[in-house]
Formats: C-alpha cells, structure tokens, sequence
C-alpha cells in the first residue's frame, strides 16, 4: 500500500479575497479557498533559505538555477538576463507528513494557484495554524533529479517555467549548462554538442 492512499494532502495553498456582502459594515466579506497538494518543492542555490514553494518540481529546478530575478535590470541581478549563481542548484521537497500547513498563496501569481509562502500574513490567524514547515518534513532531492529536469528544458524536452522571452530562452540553456559543468560536473564538449544539435531545431 503507497503512503498516496494512507496519508491526506498535507499542503494547504491558502488565497483570501473579498466578496460582496450587504450584510457587512463595507459591503464586503472576507473569503478563503484552499488547494491541497500532497508535496511541494522549493528551489536554491547553495545556503540559501527561502519561504517560497511551488506545486511543480521543474518550477523549483529552474528557480534553482536562474533565481527569481529573470528579466530584472541590471542592477538588480548578477548577469545581464538576472541568472543567479551564488551556489550549487538544489531543490527541496515537503515529504509526505500527517501533519497539516498552510501557507498564504505567493500573490506575485495572481489568482493562479500552487504557489505559497510560510509564515503568519494575517492577523486574525491563530496559533493552532501551522504556517511554517518543519525542517524535519523537507528532505532535498537527489542530484540525479535536478540533473535530469535540467537537462530535459536543455534539450526542448518541455518547456521552462518562467515566463522568457527567445533571446531569454537561448541564454537560460546556455546558463543552465555552464552550472551543470561548475556544480554537477557534466561533461563540457558533449554538452556544447547538446547546445548546438538542439539549436537547430528551434
């Protein structure tokens, strides 16, 4: 029997929102959905620490490679297109847990879901909510893993989780193999061989 079918989805990705309501002093009441996932990923580069998680795991590869500052000025980001490289890639996941989180949905996304944020955002909440995910429930993910999801982007296997313009999606792939080699130690004439074969399709 898998743990899917013994334990609940643990993860909360809570949104709140203000609905029309006649009967409150403003005209509006305050509402809440919650999504649940059953296992969320975080992505890093060396020691960093973050609050971030998201619902995709090729999500959290990319943020371990390029960082969150994509199409940022300059002087924001450490590369002209804002690819990060303050350490080795690595990605987190929030293992299976029979306890409960409930993070606040990351707004940057809108209304789109599977993206959330430990810690307490709102007043009212209670001590009883559990916003912040023990370091015991997240154990990293194998190199293996990463290495595989990078590779996949790499080669058009699927498409990158960021919102890239083309001059942006060449550069990505060109960043992305030069920490594979500097992190992961990937082999530099096959994978400018890769590059190059992959170049001519696009």
């Amino acid at each position: 029997m898998s743990w899917q079918s013994i334990l609940k989805k643990p993860y909360e990705i809570e949104r709140r929102f203000k609905m029309p309501d006649k009967t409150m002093y403003d005209g509006y009441s305050n509402q809440k959905f919650v999504a649940p996932y059953t296992e969320l990923f975080q992505g890093v580069q060396g020691n960093e620490t973050t609050k971030y998680w998201t619902y995709s795991f090729d999500e959290a590869v990319d943020y371990s490679f390029f960082g969150s500052e994509i199409g940022q000025m300059t002087r924001f980001a450490d590369t002209e297109y804002g690819f990060k490289d303050k350490g080795q890639p690595k990605v987190f996941s929030a293992k299976p847990t029979k306890k409960t989180y409930t993070l606040t949905q990351d707004e940057e996304y809108g209304s789109t879901s599977g993206r959330g944020i430990e810690g307490v955002p709102h007043e009212e909440d209670y001590d009883d909510i559990n916003r912040n995910i023990d370091d015991k429930d997240k154990k990293q993910v194998d190199d293996d893993k990463i290495i595989e999801s990078a590779l996949k982007l790499i080669d058009g296997e699927r498409d990158t989780a960021m919102s890239l313009y083309d001059r942006e999606i060449k550069k990505a792939k060109e960043h992305m193999y030069f920490m594979l080699n500097k992190y992961f130690g990937i082999n530099i004439q096959k994978m400018q061989e890769r590059l190059q074969w992959v170049g001519k399709i696009y």
